[in-house]
């Protein structure tokens, strides 16, 4: 459209033409905030925003089922997993982890619980998260939801202090990393939400 100066204006997220009286594009439900994202071109490629966006959305997928496949020999079959490590371990050593960390094997078996228990949450506020994403809406939660699923991953090995497995350790505060890495991520894409507003 010609505004009053004779000049063109494009959405940065869809290429469609703008008048300056727009809030939000017609198209794509984008907000126009025009220092950011209008053009005085069509854009013929995604904004490096949107990319970002579309990668975010996946990872967060990736990290949600690989979180809930973490979780569920945890929840479901922390006896077998108890089991298992008896018989790879032999039971002498095995007496002798038991020892060492001053556990029973019911501690044990309850400890691989709260951590399956914080993986499950962990999977489903991240597909929470890649769910609003996909949709582009509602950024808040969509960020807050990506966020609690860094931090919730640290809840069972921190607060089950008799637990002290560096393996389960080292892939809860790996997960915890990554979450972070994704939620700045998705945070530099906010404008890509229909319902973004200058944070």
């Amino acid at each position: 459209m010609d505004d009053d100066d004779g000049t063109h204006i494009f959405c940065s997220n869809c290429g469609k033409e703008l008048s300056k009286y727009y809030k939000y594009c017609p198209e794509c439900g984008i907000r126009i905030v025009y220092d950011t994202n209008i053009h005085d071109f069509r854009p013929l490629f995604h904004t490096s925003s949107e990319i970002r966006l579309n990668w975010v959305t996946v990872l967060l997928g990736i990290y949600g089922v690989f979180s809930i496949l973490l979780s569920v020999p945890e929840l479901f079959f922390s006896d077998n997993v108890a089991d298992v490590i008896k018989f790879l371990a032999g039971q002498e050593r095995w007496d002798e982890i038991i020892k060492t960390l001053g556990i029973t094997r019911l501690d044990f078996v309850l400890s691989l619980q709260n951590v399956g228990a914080c993986h499950l949450i962990t999977g489903v506020f991240s597909l929470m998260s890649m769910y609003l994403c996909l949709h582009r809406s509602h950024f808040v939660w969509a960020f807050s939801f990506a966020l609690a699923s860094s931090f919730t991953i640290l809840i069972g090995p921190l607060f089950v202090p008799r637990l002290e497995n560096a393996i389960i350790m080292f892939i809860s505060v790996a997960q915890f990393l990554i979450g972070v890495a994704i939620s700045v991520i998705l945070y530099t894409s906010r404008d890509q939400f229909s319902d973004y507003e200058l944070l």
